[in-house]
């Protein structure tokens, strides 16, 4: 007669797996790898404007700004984010020269582009977007003229277009660099 030794507590749990997967049943393929587009929307003036999540690095809350002397308008001054110090800009008076309101749903956007940060100020931010790549165009047919230099394209359907705003074509603009005010640029004070 054949002895057989007992299995050791291993081999029975392999045993168990062994026998379980030979009657598993196998799932129903769905392929779950939608190319998404993800970026931030936000609000500035009337229009709803989309930037790319890799541009935006902080969205917060507006802090008391340093003023600097002697700069156009849409500059309002000097603002800190993970230790960089950098020049906040009003998206709207940049953009239109009609400067926003403050409120409470004003936001800053943080952005860097090489070793330069700076910030911009929207009336509001709206949200994360995770949009299907495929709605993509790179036309946007608004004729909205001051966005056209920014815009990287827009996503695009059946009742809605929504432009996208390359950050990295604002802070490379020679306008966004010329800050300084000039003297034909001061309004005149009426005595």
């Amino acid at each position: 007669m054949h002895y057989q030794q007992p299995d050791t507590p291993f081999e029975v749990l392999l045993a168990a797996k062994r026998a379980i997967l030979s009657h598993a049943k196998s799932l129903p393929y769905h392929d779950t790898s939608v190319d998404n587009w993800v970026g931030v929307s936000f609000l500035t003036g009337q229009q709803v404007l989309l930037a790319q999540l890799e541009e935006v690095i902080e969205i917060m809350r507006v802090p008391d700004l340093a003023p600097v002397p002697g700069v156009k308008p849409w500059l309002l001054g000097m603002a800190t984010c993970r230790g960089e110090l950098f020049p906040v800009t009003d998206l709207s008076g940049f953009l239109t020269g009609k400067l926003s309101v403050l409120t409470l749903h004003s936001r800053i956007l943080v952005i860097r582009y090489h070793e330069d940060y700076a910030g911009i100020l929207v009336d509001r931010v709206l949200g994360l977007q995770r949009i299907a790549s495929e709605n993509q165009t790179k036309e946007w047919s608004s004729t909205l003229n001051e966005l056209s230099p920014f815009i990287a394209g827009a996503f695009v359907n059946d009742h809605l277009e929504l432009p996208i705003i390359s950050c990295k074509a604002i802070m490379e603009h020679p306008q966004f660099r010329d800050v300084a005010l000039r003297e034909d640029e001061i309004p005149e004070v009426e005595e």
